[in-house]
């Protein structure tokens, strides 16, 4: 749990200042125990810029309730709610579900992406978006062909390789000689 705390306090110091969104991957459980401590007040309210707390499930033990209690403060606060990763962990669609979250994120194909299965399923998901008032990002798309092909598909939000690597945020200069 320290760590992660960390690694939000790090986010936080190094945000966007010019009101763009910034993306906060967060376990259920920190959130829960940031909530019940009062701490996920000091990551919600921040002045120049939106926080989207990602909800990251790779642990099944927590208490629901509680987690929905906390991100429906947090929404009433500003926030907005994206669950990460809609093909991978632990129960997603419930938690898609349970939670209606601003945004839901999905995993852009790595192998053969035009079989009829995954149509299928990206068709899905755009639908059950589209029911909850939710916004589909396809994450890491890393080339022309998978862009276009989830961009007809009606994906209109995407982030990945193909756009941009990692690097230095917002005009902040970095050392050539440490990178």
């Amino acid at each position: 749990m320290q760590l992660d705390k960390a690694c939000i306090a790090q986010a936080i110091a190094n945000r966007p200042h010019n009101g763009a969104r910034l993306f906060i991957n967060m376990l259920p459980q920190t959130i829960i125990n940031m909530y019940k401590t009062k701490e996920l007040a000091k990551v919600i309210e921040q002045k120049d810029c939106k926080i989207v707390i990602e909800v990251t499930e790779t642990q099944k033990q927590y208490s629901v309730p509680m987690l929905k209690e906390a991100l429906a403060w947090a929404k009433d606060k500003g926030a907005l709610i994206a669950v990460d990763d809609l093909f991978n962990g632990y129960d997603r669609l419930q938690t898609v579900s349970l939670l209606t979250p601003d945004f839901i994120k999905i995993t852009a194909p790595r192998a053969d992406y035009s079989q009829r299965s995954y149509r299928a399923t990206i068709i899905g998901i755009l639908a059950l978006a589209r029911e909850l008032g939710s916004l589909v990002i396809a994450e890491k798309v890393e080339d022309q062909r998978v862009y276009d092909y989830l961009s007809k598909l009606g994906i209109e939000l995407f982030q990945g390789f193909y756009f941009a690597r990692p690097g230095a945020l917002y005009g902040t200069q970095v050392d050539k000689q440490q990178s």
